[in-house]
């Protein structure tokens, strides 16, 4: 014990003095303290990071890619860039939902590329820039929308799902030149890419993102086995984990119905109103927004997710539009679930009084499964109460039969 001791004191040593800034810094960002202590603190500072935040997401592909191939470790400047790098990469320690796991798992999937710069050798660079560098190539989607695409919106599958397969392709050839096992480069990709799978529950919402990993288990199991036994145990391993994570993950049961009964009414328009004052809107969502024709479109979702209160109730007055409508785009969601999501709690409440359904399914989970993956805090209370109610109003229907379960999901095929 003494002597590890011994020997990290040495290593700390021999640390210049900008390394020594490099990993404290990644420590700060990894907890988001750099954010709370100093970034949001400062008005100039706070109102670029958010005003700029989708420009700053869309450059972590180039970053990455420059970063880990130029700064090796034999080459001092690498420390002196790595400075602006982390707090980039780290989209300035902003939190991106709340809790210990999502803080946590974020941290992991940012860290992956900093683990490979750190310990590489120079021969080691382009590989290593190649796979981290493409791995974040799904923050440019919405460019690559809105300037290739344009208003062809059946080409934004093929771009998403083109880029996605071309990852298991690169990671092939990474695990050829490097293979699995006790090295930086191992912890590096697994810490990057069990990161974004597990942050969120992201790889139970999106098809990409299933996509991608399947493929990256494929050429794991296949680089790493030597026989085909191993290699179908490895991958069967895979599927149970998915399969039981997906399916028999406890869901919280849901009215039969939605129905909004004079006790729901009234407990709605007594619920304790939050303090708006110094709200802003959240300015990731915003950036990502606008970068869409939707809100030409789904104009109530647009001012809902700005929480403007006037325009909303304007909106519905008109009745031009149906409180839930679907943005089909993005996995028929309504603008209930958007704000719900974000943890909007009045403009919640002022949807459902409208018309709107709390319980109204989407291709990937109802509002309440969105407020639990984002860890909206204040919308899950909310829903803690409002189940109650709403289930005394509407118990759950029982649940179908196998047989059942079948003939309802091949009569749903055909439609």
């Amino acid at each position: 014990m003494l002597s590890n001791i011994h020997l990290v004191g040495e290593q700390l040593a021999q640390m210049s003095y900008l390394e020594i800034v490099h990993l404290v810094l990644l420590f700060l960002q990894s907890t988001c303290l750099l954010w709370h202590l100093i970034f949001k603190r400062i008005p100039f500072v706070f109102n670029l990071i958010t005003t700029y935040a989708q420009s700053f997401y869309c450059l972590h592909p180039f970053t990455v890619f420059a970063f880990v191939y130029f700064c090796t470790r034999d080459q001092w400047f690498c420390w002196l860039a790595s400075i602006p790098v982390v707090i980039l990469m780290f989209d300035f320690g902003k939190p991106i939902g709340k809790g210990l796991w999502t803080l946590f798992f974020v941290a992991l999937h940012h860290l992956g590329p900093f683990i490979a710069q750190y310990y590489q050798e120079p021969k080691d660079a382009f590989m290593n820039a190649c796979f981290f560098g493409w791995v974040w190539v799904p923050h440019v989607w919405h460019q690559i929308d809105k300037y290739l695409c344009g208003s062809n919106s059946k080409m934004e599958p093929v771009v998403r799902f083109g880029t996605t397969l071309f990852t298991p392709v690169i990671f092939w050839f990474y695990i050829q030149q490097f293979p699995a096992g006790l090295n930086y480069q191992t912890a590096a990709w697994v810490s990057q890419i069990a990161g974004r799978n597990l942050v969120n529950n992201n790889f139970l919402f999106h098809t990409w993102l299933q996509v991608e990993t399947t493929g990256i288990i494929f050429c794991f199991a296949y680089h790493s086995t030597e026989s085909w036994l191993s290699f179908f145990a490895i991958f069967a391993a895979y599927f149970m984990l998915w399969g039981i994570s997906k399916f028999m993950k406890k869901k919280s049961p849901v009215p039969e119905k939605w129905i909004m009964t004079p006790k729901i009414k009234a407990f709605l328009e007594g619920y304790p109103k939050e303090d708006e004052s110094g709200f802003e809107p959240d300015a990731q969502v915003l950036s990502f927004w606008e970068g869409k024709k939707w809100k030409e479109e789904f104009h109530i979702l647009d001012a809902a997710i700005r929480n403007d209160f006037d325009r909303v109730q304007k909106l519905i007055e008109e009745g031009n539009e149906p409180i839930d409508n679907q943005l089909t785009g993005w996995f028929n969601t309504t603008a209930f679930q958007w704000v719900s999501s974000l943890d909007q709690v009045n403009m919640s409440v002022l949807l459902i009084l409208a018309g709107a359904d709390p319980y109204y399914p989407s291709k990937v989970g109802n509002a309440r499964d969105f407020c639990e993956s984002k860890s909206a805090v204040k919308m899950i209370e909310f829903f803690k109460k409002l189940d109650v109610l709403a289930l005394e109003a509407s118990p759950p229907a029982k649940p179908l039969s196998t047989k059942e379960w079948i003939l309802s999901f091949c009569k749903s095929k055909k439609a």
